[in-house]
């Protein structure tokens, strides 16, 4: 069967456009011969070139940010407005959540003192956890 939508140089039947595909892979394959003599494992896989991983990553400030979020949102996310108690709980819970959330990306609203002492221990985190162990903190 013709192939009516084929332009002039393109094949038109199937056969003749498998054909061509197996041309095309020839010559992209014999193109990159240079490269297999250079380097007999071209081509890597992304997945061998990459280091293996013998123990689980450590998730990061904002996996565990966005997992606390998740994890309100679903016990939160449908209170009983009539019911006070749970709804002050569900606003507390919520609000630490939103506070942990900016803390991990950078943005959490600080007072002018707190933002300074943030900025001089991540400058001097052998200070900060000395200071921090003098103020009664865990660092």
């Amino acid at each position: 069967m013709t192939d009516h939508s084929a332009h002039p140089s393109a094949p038109a039947t199937q056969e003749d456009r498998v054909a061509e595909l197996h041309r095309l892979a020839r010559a992209d394959y014999a193109s990159t011969a240079h490269l297999r003599r250079q380097n007999p494992t071209w081509p890597a896989t992304p997945a061998a070139t990459l280091p293996t991983r013998t123990e689980p990553r450590e998730p990061g400030d904002l996996d565990v940010a966005i997992s606390v979020a998740q994890q309100m949102l679903d016990t939160y996310g449908a209170v009983d407005y009539t019911d006070h108690a749970a709804l002050a709980q569900a606003c507390g819970a919520i609000r630490q959540s939103l506070r942990i959330i900016l803390r991990a990306l950078g943005a959490e609203p600080t007072s002018e003192a707190e933002a300074a002492r943030r900025s001089v221990d991540a400058q001097f985190p052998t200070v900060a956890a000395f200071l921090a162990s003098e103020r009664g903190e865990d660092r």
